[in-house]
Formats: C-alpha cells, structure tokens, sequence
C-alpha cells in the first residue's frame, strides 16, 4: 500500500474510533451497532465493510449507520454506495411484540452530514408527486423493495433525495438517501424493506420523501398497505421478442433470452427461462394447474418452405421445479388442468375454423383449437380421451379455468348463435360443478351475459401477418354465407367499449371470479391488428351475478393508457386477507415510462396497434371481505404495482401458482408448502395433539383456525385473516 493511502486509511480509522467513543454509552443502553471501517483491495478500490459480527438489519436489531460527518470529510475515500446486506432477514410476517427496527442508511449515500441536514429541513411544497407507487397500493410482506419514481423537471438540477419510513406504531423508524447522480428514482435496500415490512400490522405505512435541488428541498408525502403475509408460489408467463416477425424468425434474443415460457418466483424475485424455443420457433399458449405440478404448452414450428405450421402439445412434470417433456395431447391450446394435473378439459370449436396462432381467425373462430372440435376432457399421463358426463358438444368452453378446489370451472359459453346462422355467440361467462371421482359436470350458471354494449363495427383484420396462407379447418371445409375463409373478415363484430367476457379466474374462496372484457370478438389474442384491442378487468359474485370494474387496479396517470389490461390470473390461496391477481398491463411504469403509445424499450416506435413492448406483468391485491359481504358491490382491488424483475422483453399471459408441495419432514415456511398442509417449526409435520391451525395452515371451517385476534377464516382450505378496513 502507498505510505500517502495508508496514512489515509489509518486517519480515517482514528475519525471512526474517536466517532464510536462518542455513541459507546448509547450503544449500553441497548443499541447495537455497527462501525463500518474502510479497507484497501489488492486493486486499491476502497470498499465498507462491518467492523462487527453482527448482520444490519438482524431480525430484532436496532441498528444505525456510520458517521454522516465522516462521509463528508473526503468524497473521494468515504463513499460507499450500499448497505452491508443482512442474510438474517424475515420473510413472513413478525409477531406484534417484535422489536422495533431503527436504522439509519443515510449515510450510505455519500452525502455530506450538511447535505442530509438540508434534506430533512425540507418544506417545500410537493409539486412534483411520486409517480410510482400509488397511495394506497398493498404490498405483500417478503416481497422486492418498489423503486419509488418521482418526475424531474428538465430546469432542476436534483442534488440528493431522503426517504423515512414509519408505521403508525412505531414499530419501524428507517431512512435511507441517495446522492443527485440518480435523479428521480430511490429504492430502499432489500433487507431493509423486508424488515419493514415483516413489522406490518396493516395500519398504513408513512412515507416521507425529501426531493432536494438548488434552490428548495420538497417534501412529499405518499403511504401504502402491507398485507399481513407473504406470497408463495410462482407466476409462468410468455415472453416474446419485440413483435411477431421477430418471434416466427428469431428464436434467439439479446442477453440470451429466448421466446418462450417464463417463471417469476414470487418469494424470492428470481427469474428465469423456464421452457424455451430449442429448434422451433413458438412455445407457449400454456395452462397449468393450481399446485403447480403440471405445465402444458404448444410447441409450434413454422416451415417456410411449404408455408406451414407444425403445432404439437406436450405435458410438462414440473414438480421437482425444472420441466420434464412427459407426454402429448391432442389439441389443447388454453385448456384447463385440474388442481391436481391428472386431467385438462380442452376446447371445442366449430367447424371451418384454425387454431394457428399464426393464423387470421376466420368469421367464426378463435385462436384456440382446429376446427371442428368439441370440448373433451383428456387424462394428461396417458393422452387418452375420458369419458365425461355433462358436456353439451354446443358448448365450446373457451378459455376454462378450475377453482383451487376442483369442484367448479369457469369459461366463456361460446356456443352456436342461435339469432346468425355460422356464428358463435361468445357474449356469456358461465360456471358449472364438476365431480373428479365420476367425471361429471353439472348445473350449468351464466354469471355474466352480454355486459357492454353490443357489437356494431365491422371486425376487419389484416389479411397479411407474415404473407402467411390460409388453410381451411381440419377437413378442408367451405366457409359459410360465401366469405372468405382468409379474409378474417365480419359485420358486427367489435364493440363501441369492451363486451367480451375472456380469460375467468377464481378467487381462492370460490365466491367470485376475475375476469377481463374485451372490444374484440377474438379476445385480444391475435396478430395484425390494425389498432389496440380494448381490455377492462371486472370481478363477479357468483352468487348473486353483481360485477364491478376493477377501477383501482386500473388507475393509471396517463388517460390514454387507461384500459389495456387482459389475461388475469389469481394465486390460487389468499394471503393477508387478499386475493392476488396478476395480469398483462400495457401502461407506463412510473417515469420509466414504456406505455403502450411511448416508444418501447429497445427503441421501436409503436404501430398501429401500439408497442409491443409495453406488455408486461402487474398486479394486485383484492380484498376478499369487501367482494363477498354487505349489500353494495364496491371495487375490491387495489392500485397496480408491477412485478420488478420480470425481464425486459414484452411478457404476458400469466399463470399463477403454488409451488408444488413438500412431503412429511421437509422444510417449509407455512402450511401451504406441505402435502399435509401443516408446518411446525419450519418443518412439514402434522400435529400429534389436536392444535388449531395458524395462518397459512390447512382447514376445513373458521373453527380450525386459531383465534388470536386476528380474525381469521378458513378461505380456500387454509386459515387467513380477514381484512375489515
């Protein structure tokens, strides 16, 4: 080491021994804290490290961070940019005698002493507004820190930001701050925000953020929920390349990414590519079942030589947590796979239709299947077709989904239009039972029907995606009334406003059902379009049949971007009190922007039917009490916060689910990791002596539930609370 940095050094450690003599009789009263030293690399970077033994940010610790004063001596020596992270971080929700978390991350920053003063003296009026989060958007406990975004103005120059964190409590006390060279955006330390969060008792958690430039500091004010739980399970989703031409002939993206099938573990944030082109140019149009075990997908290659597609549909063992190739079915594009993966009911269409995806629709069909088909359910470990009770050959069932339980499944009840010979009316939603043990379907209930206006304008796609040629069904049929077969043209097929029902799920407590509506007779599911199909997420009591527009799961800043939000899927059980629900957004995220008329990510310009960039995966919480109770209907969601590390090329069509469960004697965090259902001490294992059950642990009534003041229910086969604001 030079004799000038080693002088450095050994002066810098003095100022920090001195500094740490100063706050030894605080640190006897119970503070525990820890001394960051500077220490010179073999390259002669200087780095901080924890002079202790003791992990910031430890579960129970009350800890602090070093000399703001001493950061400012030297700007060039005492700059370090990031917390020491703990490892020793909670994941699921603390109880409510938890000690507090105080810690001080200021000075991380690399701000002056004087610089943080002036930033928490901050008065000024919040012009500006936090762009991201919204007021009043419910996070789950465990999950990644949300990049707060605020707007600069291109006149200001920002000089440093603070942000103090605090529950109504007092059972968190945090701030952190970033110096001016990120502008606009601040996100609080991953260990941190887990600690915080950890400490929810729902009440609203207070969020003051000090804006600093030349002239003024703002001061802006914002709070969010966090929901007393943390989420499991994991969410598949398509991700594409930039558009479609690149998808049929790029199978190889930047970063290594790949079109395919891709899955977001929501306890921990990684993501990664789960089922990948490898020799053919498609793979998605995925179902899958509630626990996670079983994953179908369509595999399609394009031929250019002979102008075709080659689709084949393959079953997928995904238990183990990495797919293996396990069978193939026949005609399964959008089925649905009951909770347990042994079987999917696959769809039926009319006649004279094509199941491509590469292909227009014709006048009467729909991306799903080859025509004719009807619906059929299919044993997914020996490809056979079972035999079924209850299932009208009429009743085409597109897009069905099972409840977590097994005993209903949803679908659009697309069937033959009795009042337009050749059509399909595809206006309804509708529910029926299903035994697994006889196969049977029964009591057939439309829940929605013709909600939205009726359809006026003429459906007009493109006729050339891709220069593509047309075939004419399964048994080269002749297209009805004398149309064209490719012409993918119809009268009175899209709506002034959304009005087709598509892409049901269910709550976990069966009581309702999420569900998107669409302006396009093809549910928004098709290629050369020559504007952006509309799309508005609505729940339904099945119940009573009352159904409101999820309003504040929609809520955007740009009007324009206001209803482009489709294919929703739910997380099979509730957590905090909540039901999660995930979806393909086509808005901006916070200042980043990326909406679906803003140029895309990698630079391309929005076409006529907007960037394709701009889908990407949002989500969430439903209160669950609030949809199921009292006379009114209110909007049950909250505002949307997008999934962070999700990737950066265009992602949707999401499915959530649980993880498959564990056996007897496995590690577990919560009762829904186990095949028993119940965790004790971290381990799968059920009780010798009847005990109720705690949150997260299985049930069969409230009365299994341990009653610790919470309020809890058995939602879904599993105790939670009950949210009563």
């Amino acid at each position: 080491m030079p004799r000038s940095n080693f002088r450095k050094v050994r002066a810098l450690q003095a100022l920090q021994l001195a500094w740490f003599s100063l706050i030894l009789p605080v640190a006897a009263i119970g503070c525990d804290l820890d001394v960051v030293i500077l220490r010179e690399t073999d390259s002669g970077a200087r780095q901080s490290t924890p002079a202790s033994n003791t992990a910031a940010g430890q579960t129970g610790q009350n800890t602090t961070s070093p000399p703001p004063t001493a950061a400012g001596q030297d700007a060039g020596v005492l700059r370090p940019a990031i917390p020491p992270r703990s490892t020793n971080v909670p994941r699921r929700p603390l109880p409510a005698n938890a000690e507090r978390f105080r810690r001080d991350d200021t000075g991380f920053s690399g701000l002056t002493f004087k610089e943080l003063e002036h930033l928490r003296s901050g008065a000024a009026e919040c012009s500006l507004g936090i762009a991201y989060p919204s007021e009043g958007t419910v996070f789950p406990v465990g999950f990644r820190s949300p990049t707060l975004m605020w707007p600069v103005p291109e006149d200001k120059h920002q000089t440093g930001a603070l942000v103090q964190v605090h529950y109504q409590n007092d059972s968190v006390d945090y701030s952190y701050a970033v110096a001016g060279d990120h502008p606009g955006e601040l996100q609080i330390p991953d260990d941190a925000w887990r600690e915080i969060t950890a400490r929810t008792d729902q009440s609203a958690l207070a969020i003051e953020l000090f804006i600093g430039f030349d002239d003024e500091v703002q001061r802006c004010k914002t709070s969010l929920r966090i929901a007393r739980g943390a989420l499991t399970g994991s969410l598949f989703y398509y991700q594409s390349s930039l558009d479609v031409a690149e998808s049929f002939n790029v199978p190889s993206q930047p970063k290594g990414a790949q079109v395919g099938i891709y899955r977001l573990r929501l306890g921990t944030g990684d993501y990664e590519p789960f089922i990948t082109a490898s020799g053919s140019n498609c793979v998605g149009c995925h179902a899958m079942n509630a626990r996670g075990t079983k994953l179908i997908s369509m595999t399609a290659d394009f031929h250019a030589e002979n102008v075709s597609v080659t689709d084949s549909y393959y079953v997928y063992d995904i238990s183990s947590g990495k797919p293996e190739r396990t069978g193939q079915l026949d005609n399964t594009n959008f089925g649905a796979v009951t909770p347990d993966g042994r079987f999917v009911l696959s769809v039926g269409t009319p006649d004279c239709t094509q199941g491509e995806i590469y292909d227009v629709p014709p006048n009467r069909g729909v991306w799903f299947v080859d025509g004719p088909a009807v619906a059929k359910m299919q044993d997914t470990v020996t490809g056979e077709t079972v035999l079924t009770n209850g299932l009208n050959p009429d009743w085409y069932m597109w897009m069905p989904q099972f409840s977590p339980d097994g005993r209903m499944v949803v679908f659009n009840h697309a069937k033959p239009d009795p009042e337009r010979t050749g059509f399909v009316d595809r206006r309804e939603l509708a529910v029926m039972d299903y035994d697994a043990a006889t196969q049977t379907f029964s009591n057939l209930r439309v829940i929605v029907s013709h909600l939205g206006p009726e359809p006026t304008a003429p459906y007009d796609m493109t006729t050339q995606v891709l220069g593509l040629l047309h075939r004419n069904g399964r048994d080269n049929c002749s297209p009805p009334l004398g149309q064209a077969l490719g012409s993918g043209k119809f009268d009175r097929g899209v709506c002034d406003g959304p009005c087709y029902p598509a892409w049901p799920a269910f709550t976990p407590d069966n009581r309702g059902v999420v569900f998107s509506l669409v302006d396009q007779p093809d549910f928004n599911h098709s290629a050369g379009r020559k504007q952006p199909a509309k799309s508005h997420l609505y729940y339904v009591e099945i119940a009573s049949g009352r159904v409101v527009r999820l309003d504040n799961a929609m809520r955007v800043a740009d009007l324009e971007e206001y209803g482009y939000d489709n294919y929703p899927s739910v997380l099979p059980v509730s957590v905090g009190g909540y039901a999660w629900l995930f979806w393909t957004g086509r808005r901006s995220w916070g200042t980043r922007g990326g909406g679906i008329f803003q140029p895309g990510a990698m630079g391309e310009l929005p076409g006529p039917a907007g960037s394709s960039s701009s889908r990407r995966i949002w989500g969430s919480a439903v209160r669950l009490s609030d949809a199921t109770r009292g006379d009114a209907l209110t909007d049950p969601s909250s505002p949307a916060f997008f999934l962070e590390g999700q990737g950066e090329r265009p992602s949707m069509r999401v499915s959530a689910a649980l993880d498959a469960c564990r056996p007897e004697g496995s590690a577990c965090e919560s009762g829904v990791d186990c095949c028993a259902g119940h965790c004790s001490n971290g381990e799968c294992r059920v009780p010798e002596a009847p005990v109720c059950s705690k949150a997260m642990d299985a049930c069969t009534t409230a009365a299994d539930c341990c009653q610790d003041g919470t309020g809890q229910a058995c939602i879904g086969g599993f105790c939670d609370i009950i949210v009563l604001q």
